[in-house]
């Protein structure tokens, strides 16, 4: 065990201890994937480090639909296995992180021109949840017209026949990844942000480890290690591109299933690229009682979703080739999107200057020749090249634990990379794989499964007579941050659990718990990804930006200009500049 904090302040010693260490296995990419790879070796006794090029979650893992989800569309192409995992999985978190999970009654209306009727939904909802094994109070019921108008009176009633009420699960995705990172490290793993890797190096033809800089002390390493993962998403090609043992094999015959030994390299791109968008509304503008799932005439299901006092949209899926990090959101995206809204509730006429955030993503999708990219898979796919590197493509949020169980079965599976572990523990694999779906992640050890609710209320009590944290604050915390709220809200002290800016659910004592125990080294980190305020924090986020910059300058010592580049890259990660969605002379205020 290292005993270092995830701090900022233990950058150094963290970069000290890569150098030293010869690892079981380094990990590429801290996303979802790579995070819950790391969970799962260090679970089996590995000795595991993990690289990510940004911040953690700053990929695909933060810039989702936000469910966790058994993929109800998935039944038209006869997904069935991907269905019941994913069903498992998502009631698997209930188990292992109740503060992340929360059950959301999802409304389905029907009308007379979409592709399936109320008689055809029904039955596959009902096989959705045979198949996703979901609680008996949990299960579809099938609406009359009449009820749903009851349930939702602005819903357009034209060629309504119905509808069925089920059940999806919301989630904060960015903070689940930091919060399966932190039970990594809790297991011995350790990790580094803003380190991308420059390079692979080799030992008798094998993979052997990685030469990765530090971006903010600009100091380079090599970090050595018996087996490389790369899970970096998006990216995954451009770390094959690095392995010289990939283009060694070019031309022999691929596998196609999953967890199969590459053996032709990456003569063509495996992956396709999937753009989505994602735009938020005040929920007083967008009033929805429930979440939806609509059929669109292009066949695919739109999202409208209550988070708290928000409502967001999306998703759009078409391919994209353009920047990974901050793919772009076009005029049409948004157009798309107002149109279907405005289709199911016309009489609230939402516009373009409704919209309070934005954000777009890349799905990396495994390439499926001749389909377009909504039809593709989302099944995850898992190859190793000759020199050993092992890489991860496609899956989806929901699976993360599942897939990487696949990894590491991948690993053990094969000879060579077996025999450069030194040989398998039987014991230590299988003590894994049952403490994976049960063992409970940080914020989660004394949640009970259900009734978050009356928890959360209880908790923010707590929380007021402890240290005075208002009933909204507690709330915040306890969905945040599970049983580990009374912490946050005491990390500096009860003088400090107080709000930075009275509009804006960040408290000064949270901030500084972000710098040090959930390496936030930007403020980009706190905004966008371990509090979501980028996204949905609106106009009062982008008001109390130079206060909160202004706290975190004072933590992390920076100066006035790099103050104002930090409160300039932050609104570029917010997309408050895409499409003007705020006015940018704000930036200099």
């Amino acid at each position: 065990m290292h005993g270092l904090p995830l701090s900022r302040g233990a950058r150094d010693k963290r970069m000290a201890y890569m150098e030293s260490v010869t690892f079981d296995a380094l990990i590429v990419g801290g996303g979802i994937t790579g995070a819950g790879v790391a969970r799962e070796a260090s679970l089996a006794g590995l000795k595991v480090a993990l690289l990510e090029a940004k911040d953690f979650a700053s990929g695909t893992s933060s810039r989702s639909t936000k469910l966790f989800h058994g993929g109800l569309r998935y039944l038209e192409r006869a997904e069935f296995l991907l269905v019941r995992e994913g069903g498992r999985e998502r009631e698997g978190m209930q188990r292992l992180a109740p503060h992340l999970v929360h059950p959301l009654p999802f409304l389905l209306p029907i009308y007379r021109n979409m592709k399936y009727g109320k008689f055809a939904m029904g039955t596959a909802v009902w096989l959705y949840d045979k198949l996703a094994q979901v609680d008996p109070g949990e299960q579809r019921v099938v609406l009359s017209e009449e009820e749903v108008l009851r349930l939702e009176p602005q819903i357009n009633p034209e060629g309504l026949t119905g509808g069925v009420l089920y059940h999806e699960y919301l989630t904060d995705d960015a903070r689940c990844v930091v919060t399966v990172l932190r039970a990594a490290e809790e297991l011995g793993a350790v990790s580094l942000n803003y380190a991308p890797v420059e390079g692979l190096l080799y030992e008798d033809g094998r993979v052997c480890g990685v030469r990765t800089q530090d971006l903010e002390s600009g100091h380079s390493i090599e970090v050595r290690a018996k087996v490389v993962i790369n899970a970096t998403g998006p990216w995954i090609e451009d770390v094959m591109q690095m392995d010289r043992g990939t283009t060694a094999a070019k031309g022999q015959r691929q596998t196609n299933s999953a967890r199969d030994t590459d053996r032709d390299g990456a003569a063509e791109s495996r992956i396709l690229h999937s753009r989505g968008v994602h735009i938020a509304f005040s929920r007083t503008r967008l009033p929805v009682r429930h979440a939806f799932a609509i059929q669109t005439p292009d066949g695919r299901l739109l999202f409208i979703i209550p988070r708290d006092d928000r409502t967001y949209v999306g998703t759009t899926d078409e391919p994209y080739q353009g920047n990974l990090y901050h793919p772009d959101i076009l005029e049409r995206d948004v157009e798309y999107l107002l149109d279907l809204v405005n289709g199911v509730f016309p009489g609230l006429r939402v516009e373009p200057s409704d919209i309070i955030g934005q954000w777009s993503g890349v799905r990396p999708l495994v390439y499926e020749p001749g389909k377009a990219s909504k039809d593709v898979s989302r099944r995850d796919q898992i190859w190793v090249s000759p020199s050993g590197l092992v890489t991860i493509a496609g899956g989806k949020l929901t699976a993360w634990r599942k897939m990487a169980e696949e990894v590491m079965d991948t690993v053990y599976e094969n000879a060579a990379l077996a025999d450069r572990l030194g040989g398998i523990s039987a014991w230590m694999t299988e003590r894994a794989k049952t403490l994976s779906p049960v063992a409970p992640l940080p914020g989660g050890l004394s949640i009970p499964p259900k009734g978050m609710d009356d928890w959360i209320k209880e908790e923010s009590a707590r929380l007021y007579a402890l240290a005075g944290v208002s009933a909204e604050d507690g709330a915040m915390l306890a969905r945040r941050y599970g049983d580990e709220a009374e912490r946050v809200a005491l990390y500096s002290g009860s003088a400090e659990a107080c709000r930075i800016d009275p509009a804006v659910p960040l408290l000064r004592g949270e901030l500084r718990y972000l710098v040090e125990r959930e390496m936030a080294v930007h403020l980009a980190d706190v905004v966008v990804r371990r509090t979501g305020l980028g996204w949905f924090g609106g106009g009062d986020a982008v008001r109390s930006l130079f206060q909160i910059a202004d706290e975190m300058a004072a933590l992390c010592g920076w100066s006035a200009q790099e103050t104002q580049a930090e409160i300039e890259d932050c609104w570029r990660e917010s997309y408050w500049l895409d499409r003007n969605l705020y006015k940018s002379e704000a930036l200099s205020t």
